[in-house]
């Protein structure tokens, strides 16, 4: 796709530098990332990718070619497309050409992007960025691809592998002389053409790479890579007016437009600092401190706001930068006006590299002076808190995100204390990339609960050195926090594959492998025998049958497959137990457990309602909580709600019935008594 600043055609030039470094693999990031193709280069040679821009367009190229690692499978709704006449038209083909073939064939829909970019729409300027035809064309694959999306029947990666070939497609029949600042006065040939859905190149890769949609000198941050290449804008043109019909597409938000050009708002947020004469030195120089990696590629051009001179100056600040390219390439066409290539016509792209010698100069912590103090009540016997923690942490509803910095407690407003005091953990753990916690393998299991959320409890229920037991500790999510929190943990698990993929997560992690014991957790006094007391029993059952079922919701909402996904085939499992057998054998766990528990130590178990029936109300947490009401000297003392905002809403019962979204689960929590 034409783009300004596009690296495609000197990507062998960067490829040499990185082969003189000497790196082969590691981390690649590309804060800057437009296209996607310099990140695409370095992931198809192996590299783990984190990239960034500012753009939807952007972020719609990264999504579909640097996140998405194999061939889409489309299974919510492959099986039900033919043509649009309902033949089976596509049959040999896979199922991502079979979904990009049907909506080639939509019939046209008059929408927004006709309304307001084509001659024929009622825009009062006639605009023609677009014929009438692929105007049409576009709405109707856009609203088409959409409509999936909302209903949850296809993937966030399949989205994006639609609407890219949408975008691409759309820059190959757009009447413009190379960006979208203004349309051409005649039809230019390629407008006549159909517009041309081509499904999207697939990167396989067996590692997770990260892609991101923000602001560069926020992200790098967070960011530590052995590579760190940097292509920011070279001029004072903000790239969402350059793109501004790309980014509506993409986003398909019906803003409102302006002038003949039909741009549309945008706020500070969504324009480059790199853009700007008074801010790019200082931004350029911000990003280049805080930065965490052994090298640093910087492409400019010596038509750039900076000069030669100043990008080396800033990056001297790091180390002893050389610029190691100076390449001659054509203007880019919409200022060359077609001509010929002559001395006026031709820039220079300049690529610097650096090899870091100093620290980063990232946002520091607060003084001492200025942190609230922390009081700790040496009576305490229960965990290393102080009271202003161990207050916050009793809200039965715990928010964290980005809506709340919650972590100091005293920079909140009254509001939003107010807020955060509500009594639900309301949180959205990363299921992929570094911050996953090593998903990827431990997703194998049908409901794998997040070690950051089992770390929250247990650094709350116990103190450093503290001893943990979980009696269905699956693939070790468990264990794995308790390695992370400086704790001692041992699982029990029916399933031998559980603990080779535990093991597997923990190598991925470095993590020491804590305690695995492979039984029957109704067993426990045999495989336990003499060990030291645990200060928490904390756990997450399989319930009954529950998974034994065929699947609805959201699950079925994706793929369209409803099959049941048993934790395992075993008939110990108490997850393929019907109800009243499940309860009486968990009970059983929980007596046993119990013997093993210090006086004054914590019980808490996780679990998670199913919905209603004529019969029956199905509070699974209620029923728990009764069947473990008679165990001598369990007290239940409350729960905590967690709410998992990876999960999405669907409108289920629409538009007929209410049909409540199960998107929380309850940590009920028990203490034994003396």
């Amino acid at each position: 796709m034409r783009y300004i600043g596009s690296k495609f055609n000197l990507l062998t030039h960067i490829e040499g530098v990185v082969d003189n470094l000497g790196v082969k693999k590691g981390i690649f990031c590309d804060l800057f990332a437009g296209t996607a193709c310099v990140a695409a280069h370095f992931k198809r040679r192996g590299f783990q990718i984190i990239s960034n821009d500012l753009l939807e367009l952007s972020y719609t190229f990264q999504r579909a070619l640097i996140a998405n690692n194999e061939e889409p499978k489309f299974a919510g709704i492959v099986e039900t497309l033919g043509d649009v006449q309902g033949d089976n038209l596509f049959a040999n083909l896979s199922p991502y050409h079979k979904v990009v073939a049907w909506l080639n064939c939509l019939p046209s829909k008059k929408g927004f992007i006709f309304h307001n970019y084509c001659p024929s729409g009622n825009n009062e300027y006639g605009r023609q960025y677009l014929s009438d035809s692929n105007g049409q064309k576009i709405d109707a694959i856009r609203q088409q691809i959409q409509q999936w999306r909302n209903a949850g029947e296809i993937t966030e990666n399949e989205f994006y592998l639609l609407l890219l070939p949408l975008l691409q497609a759309t820059a190959k029949v757009a009447n413009i002389s190379g960006t979208y600042g203004a349309y051409l006065k005649h039809w230019d040939p390629r407008t006549y053409k159909d517009l041309p859905l081509v499904p999207a190149e697939i990167i396989r890769s067996e590692v997770p790479h990260q892609v991101f949609r923000g602001d560069a000198n926020q992200l790098i941050e967070d960011i530590r890579c052995d590579v760190l290449y940097l292509d920011p804008p070279y001029n004072t043109r903000q790239y969402i007016t350059n793109y501004h019909l790309l980014e509506t597409i993409a986003r398909y938000d019906t803003p409102a437009l302006h002038g003949k050009t039909g741009l549309r708002n945008y706020g500070d947020g969504e324009k480059s600092a790199y853009c700007s004469k008074s801010d790019c030195h200082r931004a350029f120089q911000d990003l280049i401190e805080k930065t965490d990696a052994q090298h640093i590629l910087v492409s400019y051009n010596n038509e750039g706001i900076l000069s030669h001179d100043e990008v080396m100056s800033i990056l001297s600040l790091r180390g002893e930068p050389r610029c190691d390219f100076s390449i001659d390439y054509r203007r880019f066409k919409s200022n060359s006006h077609g001509d010929q290539p002559t001395l006026d016509n031709r820039v220079q792209e300049l690529l610097f590299h650096l090899e870091v010698k100093t620290s980063p100069k990232r946002s520091r912590p607060k003084s001492k002076e200025k942190e609230p103090k922390r009081r700790y009540d040496p009576r305490n016997p229960l965990n290393d808190l102080s009271g202003s923690e161990w207050t916050y942490f009793l809200n039965s509803v715990e928010l964290e995100g980005n809506a709340h910095e919650i972590g100091s407690l005293n920079d909140l407003s009254e509001d939003e204390w107010a807020v955060a005091s509500a009594p639900v953990w309301d949180t959205h753990y990363s299921t992929s990339g570094p911050q996953s916690d090593a998903h990827h393998i431990r997703k194998q299991h049908p409901s794998p609960k997040p070690p950051a959320l089992m770390k929250r409890l247990i650094e709350f229920f116990t103190k450093k050195g503290g001893r943990v037991l979980d009696p269905f500790v699956g693939v070790g999510g468990t264990l794995l926090a308790c390695s992370m929190a400086d704790r001692h943990g041992i699982g029990v698990d029916l399933s031998q594959e559980y603990l080779e993929i535990y093991h597997q997560a923990s190598t991925e992690l470095g993590l020491e492998p804590q305690p695995f014991l492979c039984g029957d957790a109704r067993n426990l006094e045999n495989l336990l025998r003499e060990v030291e007391p645990f200060d928490l029993i904390l756990t997450d059952p399989p319930y009954g049958d529950m998974l034994s079922r065929k699947r609805s919701g959201d699950r079925k909402k994706r793929t369209g497959d409803d099959s049941p996904t048993p934790f395992t085939d075993s008939p110990d499992d108490l997850g393929n137990m019907p109800p009243s057998q499940f309860y009486d054998s968990l009970k059983t766990v929980i007596v046993q457990a119990m013997q093993h528990l210090k006086p004054k130590g914590y019980v808490v178990i996780f679990c998670k309602d199913l919905q209603p029936t004529e019969k029956y109300h199905n509070m699974i947490h209620a029923d728990v909580v009764e069947t473990l009401a008679d165990i001598a000297n369990l007290r239940f003392r409350g729960y905590k709600i967690w709410y998992d905002k990876s999960l999405k809403l669907y409108p289920f019962g629409y538009p007929y019935a209410y049909v409540s979204n199960q998107l929380h689960q309850f940590s009920l929590i028990f203490r034994k008594e003396d």
